[in-house]
């Protein structure tokens, strides 16, 4: 998704789904499920689905970070540690 494009829940999920094509079937599920979740509680504390799709990022960044080998998508304890602590402001900011 480039700097400034747009796109509706729909548009956000049918390219994350095109995106993760081949991967198996249980990760597209489940990925696509998260996401379903993450614009219905945006949306519900009365963000757009603009809003909701530009912080959420690329689906195809996403996509790709999946099809990474899970020794590639093991970090440092310190990384791991701030992405829990971001992750945990953005469901503050949900809630």
């Amino acid at each position: 998704m480039q700097k400034g494009t747009t796109m509706t829940r729909f548009e956000f999920l049918q390219t994350l789904k095109a995106a993760m094509h081949g991967l198996p079937v249980e990760t597209i599920d489940r990925t696509v499920a998260e996401h379903e979740r993450r614009f219905e509680q945006g949306m519900a504390a009365g963000r757009s689905e603009a809003d909701v799709a530009q912080e959420l990022g690329d689906p195809w960044d996403i996509a790709a970070r999946l099809r990474l080998p899970a020794r590639a998508r093991v970090t440092n304890g310190a990384a791991k540690a701030g992405r829990v602590f971001i992750s945990g402001l953005g469901l503050a900011v949900f809630n």
